[in-house]
């Protein structure tokens, strides 16, 4: 019997089955303002409010798990592709979680070893990311983040009962029997996608080939307006250093009254945790120092110096340049992952995947994931202010994001790891 390819499109992620995956993700910060000078408020404290519930033992494994998940897949991804990368580590595992309900035998054990799942079983994972999604969409009322997960499978397909139903459970996926012949589902496909993150990501997929029966699709959408904005009218044409020794003009956006962040000075960089709404969520910035290269970074980054980094955080004034950056990426995780030792589910001989369908074999065509951000200068100026307490003598620190850097999107408590990527060219597309 011949094996069917399924598909994953990711962040968006799609997975094809001939399975495919697909994941899209989107990451806004908007121009709300036109901006002012603005004297910005003295925090009392930057950190992050606290969880409304504890995690549970579950939820703190599988959290660990998808950051070293995250590192491991980044630099491999780092390896194969120049340039910017942008990825969503949480779409990207969310949705291999969706295909992983349907996985059996090698595929499985190698696909709970690629995702760093330590142990968990099926149902304590599928829990914890039922409760995770409806936690991380609601901590934050300047933040917008919504997270979106679907199942298409071909009209006549036969497909498990028992695996639809866990996906719809946990995951929350809409579930549709398409006329994978009629053109008109390419569209169907597509609107749902560029619906669910609000018209940036239009685009996922342009046919379906005649051997797919199942795309598994995620899509994540986060729009954050920072704590403290950059004020507009201060952004101006400025120099970035590229890694190779030349430079490219871009628009540099400054904080030019000190600000209070959280902050480290490392032997190999500067991190920052530019913070916005509530402080729930940040964008942690890892700038290389001068002798140090994004990818000599990259290269040492492990969950423990992470883990280190962020404990050794602390509350710095500061004034701030970051470029304006607008980009998409399109990416297919299939080599990334096959190196990560998932490469028997995207074998057609060897995959298992008896979960899914018990009448036709079928494997992982592609893992696919497209992704867009757009950094800007907005952002909120903090509800509270508190008179400065003058006494310090010393100049604020410069935090001058010139050069390439890393750069990641989280929650704060819980640690997610929501967005992932590497700036070595702050372009603005489109």
């Amino acid at each position: 019997m011949t094996p069917y390819p399924m598909e994953v499109i990711m962040c968006n992620i799609l997975i094809k089955l001939n399975l495919i995956l697909v994941v899209s993700a989107t990451l806004l910060f908007w121009n709300c303002s036109p901006g002012s000078i603005t004297e910005p408020p003295v925090e009392i404290s930057t950190a992050a409010p606290e969880l409304p519930r504890t995690l549970t033992t579950p939820e703190q494994t599988l959290l660990s798990g998808n950051t070293q998940f995250s590192f491991t897949l980044f630099r491999e991804l780092a390896t194969e592709h120049a340039g910017n990368i942008l990825i969503s580590p949480l779409s990207i595992s969310m949705a291999l979680a969706m295909t992983y309900n349907g996985a059996s035998g090698e595929t499985q054990a190698a696909m709970q070893s690629a995702l760093e799942l330590n142990g968990l079983s099926l149902a304590e994972m599928n829990i914890a990311y039922h409760d995770l999604i409806d936690l991380l969409q609601s901590l934050d009322p300047n933040v917008t983040f919504r997270l979106a997960n679907s199942i298409w499978y071909r009209q006549g397909f036969s497909v498990l009962p028992d695996f639809l139903h866990r996906n719809q459970t946990y995951y929350q996926a809409d579930i549709r029997d398409a006329d994978f012949t009629d053109p008109q589902t390419v569209g169907r496909v597509n609107d749902w996608v560029n619906q669910r993150t609000n018209g940036t990501i239009p685009t996922v997929i342009d046919h379906i080939p005649p051997e797919a029966v199942m795309y598994l699709i995620n899509a994540i959408y986060f729009q954050g307006e920072w704590r403290y904005r950059f004020n507009k009218n201060l952004t101006q044409t400025d120099v970035f250093y590229l890694e190779e020794g030349s430079t490219v003009p871009c628009q540099m956006m400054h904080i030019v009254e000190p600000v209070i962040m959280p902050h480290l000075y490392t032997a190999q960089a500067q991190i920052l945790d530019l913070l916005y709404g509530n402080r729930q969520y940040s964008m942690t910035l890892i700038l290389p120092n001068h002798n140090v290269t994004v990818d000599d970074l990259l290269a040492e980054l492990s969950v423990e110096m992470w883990t280190a980094w962020l404990n050794e955080l602390h509350d710095t004034e500061l004034l701030i340049s970051l470029p304006k950056f607008r980009l998409s990426h399109d990416l297919s995780l299939k080599a990334a992952l096959t190196a990560l030792g998932m490469g028997v589910a995207f074998d057609p001989m060897q995959a298992d995947f008896r979960g899914i369908s018990a009448d036709d074999p079928l494997f992982i065509s592609d893992v696919k994931h497209k992704a867009f951000i757009q950094v800007d200068e907005s952002g909120t100026t903090a509800g509270a202010a508190t008179a400065v307490e003058v006494g310090t003598v010393s100049l604020p620190l410069t935090f001058f994001a010139n050069r390439p850097f890393i750069y990641l999107i989280r929650e704060r408590q819980s640690g997610a790891i929501l967005f992932l990527g590497r700036l070595m060219n702050p372009v603005w597309e489109g």
